[in-house]
């Protein structure tokens, strides 16, 4: 609609390319392809006379996936939207200046957790977390936030597929 309309973007045309992160085993190889000018990438010392046809990403989803690839697309300042990655790393706007994402980062999530456990007196406490990047991010920030309260951390378990649940609620 845009593309064929001379009112709303005239002399623009928008276009997209699907790279899909999570299963092809060439994910890397699509980055660069998309980093590229007339299928060359430019060295990171030399200035850039020409800008890759990219003007944004959307995901990938996880963390490490995030890693792998946003210091390619931070270097020029590509806006890089992540729809999951919710680990404080991603926070440090020196080291990610234009990474966005479009979930609350864990600790803004923690933060409002540890307000719920004040305000309701809760002093003694268990925390499941999910045994990955995203849950054992948001434990350690938990760990943090509770340090200088008279908040206890009374069991912790990172939870993942073997997880007995039944056991895990024994012992909580």
């Amino acid at each position: 609609m845009i593309n064929n309309s001379i009112n709303l973007l005239p002399n623009v045309s928008l276009g997209y390319e699907v790279f899909d992160h999570c299963s092809s085993t060439r994910s890397f190889p699509d980055v660069v392809k998309l980093l590229s000018v007339k299928n060359l990438v430019q060295p990171w010392d030399e200035p850039h006379n020409n800008l890759p046809r990219i003007l944004g990403v959307v995901g990938p989803y996880r963390r490490t996936q995030v890693l792998s690839v946003a210091p390619l697309f931070m270097k020029d300042l590509i806006p890089m939207v992540s729809y999951s990655a919710t680990v404080s790393v991603f926070s440090k706007k020196a080291v990610f200046p234009s990474f966005l994402r479009t979930v609350h980062p864990n600790k803004d999530t923690m933060e409002g957790i540890v307000n719920i456990l004040k305000h309701f007196n809760w002093r003694w406490v268990a925390f499941l977390n999910s045994d990955d990047d995203y849950g054992n991010d948001g434990l350690a920030l938990f760990m943090k936030k509770i340090k200088d309260t008279e908040i206890c951390l009374a069991y912790n378990k990172g939870l993942n597929q073997y997880t007995d649940h039944s056991q895990t609620f024994k012992q909580i």
